[in-house]
């Protein structure tokens, strides 16, 4: 009686615990993949902005001023249009591996549970 109670529990936390190490795994993957990306694209803009610094201050007339803001703000928001455009690959990607994981989940859940239905 025991053993078979000790057996049951055993493998209900198995059947919960998986899925969750799964789920942590998978957590930590996207949080590396999403943080390397920030750093990069933050290291980008900082660069960019010490060149469009730099640049300035040689600056004499205002019409140059205004040109070169002009191109650091497109060649700025071309660099977070691509930013926005990796991120968005990346919740794409990872979707479809949340999607499997909770449905693999939940199938272990249910079979466990027809299974139990069956025994009683």
């Amino acid at each position: 009686m025991y053993s078979d109670l000790f057996s049951q529990f055993t493998d209900a936390n198995k059947n919960f615990l998986n899925p969750l190490n799964q789920l942590s795994s998978l957590n930590t993957k996207v949080a590396e993949s999403l943080t390397r990306q920030q750093i990069s694209a933050a290291n980008e803009l900082i660069g960019l902005g010490v060149k469009h610094a730099q640049t300035l201050a040689s600056t004499k007339k205002i019409e140059d001023v205004v040109g070169l803001n002009t191109a650091f703000l497109s060649e700025a928001g071309n660099k977070y249009a691509e930013c926005v455009s990796q991120l968005f690959e990346t919740a794409l990607k990872v979707s479809g591996e949340y999607t499997k994981l909770f449905e693999e989940g939940f199938r272990g859940v249910s079979a466990e549970v027809v299974r139990k239905s069956k025994a009683a």
